[in-house]
């Protein structure tokens, strides 16, 4: 199987300036246990803001990405991410969506917001080398033991427009962010598609 060489540095520049190609994805309801907090990127609800991330590089492009825990002294991490407080996340981490390839490059963007209302931060991740580029994302919620993978998604064109939408080294899920599009007072999914033609 041949594999399409993507260029991970060029993409943010060409999306920067791609105004075609941005959906908006609503995320379903996971089960979660509600946490408290109205800090923004609390994965956890303990109060304080976590961090997510991208290691698109890590394992021959395949990708991953690591969340650090906040605590009142700062961010705890620990160097092989066997810590309770700390996790490292790939497509071969059990419940994750798909399964982790050279080139994918999970993690090259990764954005957190509480997608589902329950007061935890969620994880969305790009993997926008997926399926020779045609790109995904993944998203994972948060609850109060950290992110689970309780009510994960995948999200690729084809699952939003329909099969055959996605289209080779169309890197969707190179750029995400985060917005309230049809102000429901719930962070939506906005998805950067560089290689999309409209």
């Amino acid at each position: 199987m041949s594999r399409i060489r993507l260029s991970w540095f060029t993409w943010p520049a060409v999306c920067a300036l791609s105004t075609v190609g941005l959906v908006g994805v609503g995320a379903a309801s996971a089960v979660a246990a509600v946490c408290m907090s109205a800090v923004v990127g609390d994965i956890n609800g303990d109060g304080e803001a976590d961090v997510a991330v991208g290691e698109p590089g890590d394992d021959g492009f395949a990708g991953a990405v690591h969340v650090f825990y906040g605590s009142p002294v700062g961010l705890v991490a620990n160097p092989s991410g066997s810590a309770l407080n700390d996790q490292i996340l790939t497509q071969d981490s059990a419940g994750v969506p798909g399964a982790s390839e050279v080139e994918d490059g999970l993690g090259v963007s990764a954005e957190l917001a509480d997608r589902n209302g329950d007061g935890c931060a969620d994880l969305a991740a790009g993997v926008p080398g997926e399926n020779h580029g045609r790109g995904s994302v993944i998203v994972l919620y948060g609850s109060s033991t950290g992110l689970t993978t309780t009510g994960a998604q995948i999200f690729t064109e084809n699952s939003v427009f329909g099969a055959g939408s996605g289209q080779v080294a169309e890197s969707f899920g190179v750029v995400l962010t985060a917005a309230d599009l049809n102000d429901d007072g719930i962070p939506d999914l906005a998805v950067g598609v560089p290689g999309g033609s409209g």
